[in-house]
């Protein structure tokens, strides 16, 4: 393992809800499945567990949105042929390695489905129609909005996908 990682702890209420105990479920086998298929730019992953996902550590500070789009756009191609669904798209889920190079994080809002049915269901979440009308800076709307229409055709491909 590197000797710089980043370590997302996974946190429950005691006793842990059903919710919390299906999305580290959910996450954990999604960082399975991508620790046995690598992407460029996808985080690399060491360790996951119940408790823990060890993972490359990346830097968040200045993501341009127009260098990631295309990056993101193979990605989500990529995440799909494994049947990995990705519904948390922001730029706060993108970060940079060493290198430079753009990769996609933070699978617990995910799925996975096979042949038209879920495997795993992704977890409900706070939805962009909040995020919208939240007293956020503009650039952050922007951003929103962006990635809303990402997150369409992204719900249009799933839903392709699914009827295969």
């Amino acid at each position: 393992m590197e000797s710089h990682f980043f370590r997302k702890m996974f946190f429950y209420s005691d006793p842990p809800t059903p919710q919390q105990q299906q999305i580290v479920f959910a996450e954990n086998e999604i960082v399975k499945i991508l620790m046995e298929n690598p992407h460029p730019n996808i985080v690399r992953y060491f360790n996951v567990n119940r408790e823990y996902v060890d993972m490359e550590l990346l830097t968040t500070e200045n993501i341009e949105l127009g260098q990631v789009v295309e990056v993101m756009e193979d990605v989500k191609r990529f995440l799909q042929s494994l049947g990995i669904m990705y519904i948390d798209w922001k730029l706060d889920n993108i970060g940079r390695d060493k290198k430079g190079t753009y990769k996609l994080f933070d699978f617990d809002a995910s799925g996975i489905a096979d042949k038209g049915k879920w495997i795993i269901e992704p977890p409900l979440y706070y939805s962009y129609k909040k995020a919208k009308t939240a007293d956020l800076p503009l650039r952050l709307k922007w951003t929103i909005i962006h990635f809303k229409l990402l997150l369409l055709v992204d719900l249009i491909n799933c839903i392709e996908y699914m009827r295969k």
